[in-house]
């Protein structure tokens, strides 16, 4: 699967500028191999027309116009102290920071609109050591966006949600509460030990706890009579646990 993004609007003039002269587009294409694979062995390829002998450990591809040495080997970064010229290092990190960031959000969108009941975290960013490494802060740039535009692509059991419709699990909830949340459809997003700290902040205070759940029971009265005793039984024990 295919998604692409082409826009400049956070790129200051200069940088505009040069880019015009250069002949260079912001345009970017993101790439997803699917099915979505089971494993973390997955790994993305950088592209500008062909692919270039760049690792990396991300698990799309992405094709760009990157400003490259002459015989293709590395990208120009902004460490690099063998040239003066630095466009050609800022106009990478800007397609680095900017433009693959959106078209990887859209990505995942689409993929959300594929398969809407199979997470699809295996294509989101991986967290990376190497904080040199130009793609180090895709992770917070993706999530970023989804924050920002409220984009359903946190995983339930009721579907793909955004941040205002779904909770957050904690991560410390039991196999029968969640059995109990499943069966209320109670659209609760189970993400990665490894996203937690960025998903809570987008989700903010609309994380699992009693007053959340038993705010969402109250807006769903209706559902309520149909749920079997157990379940029943189950949300109560958890709503009265709140000690306040």
């Amino acid at each position: 699967m295919i998604q692409h993004s082409i826009q400049c609007t956070s790129m200051d003039a200069e940088l505009r500028a040069w880019a015009k002269e250069q002949q260079l587009i912001p345009w970017v294409a993101v790439a997803a191999q699917l099915p979505i694979p089971s494993t973390d062995k997955c790994l993305g390829t950088l592209f500008t027309v062909l692919p270039l002998p760049l690792d990396t450990i991300q698990p799309i591809h992405m094709h760009a116009l990157f400003s490259l040495s002459p015989d293709r080997a590395r990208l120009h970064h902004l460490q690099d102290k063998s040239t003066q010229d630095t466009e050609p290092a800022e106009w990478n990190d800007w397609l680095f920071k900017d433009g693959i960031p959106v078209a990887w959000a859209k990505l995942l969108c689409a993929l959300a609109r594929v398969h809407p009941f199979q997470p699809t975290f295996e294509k989101w960013p991986r967290i990376m050591d190497n904080k040199q490494d130009p793609l180090s802060h895709a992770v917070e740039k993706v999530i970023g966006i989804i924050g920002r535009e409220s984009l359903a692509l946190w995983p339930t059991d009721t579907g793909y949600v955004n941040s205002h419709d779904g909770l957050l699990a904690v991560g410390s909830e039991s196999a029968a509460l969640k059995d109990a949340f499943r069966e209320a459809k109670i659209p609760v997003a189970f993400v990665p030990k490894e996203l937690q700290s960025y998903a809570k902040a987008v989700f903010k205070c609309r994380k699992i706890s009693p007053a959340n759940i038993c705010a969402f029971l109250e807006s769903e009265r209706g559902s309520i009579v149909a749920l079997g005793g157990k379940t029943k039984c189950k949300l109560l024990d958890y709503i009265l646990s709140n000690s306040g």
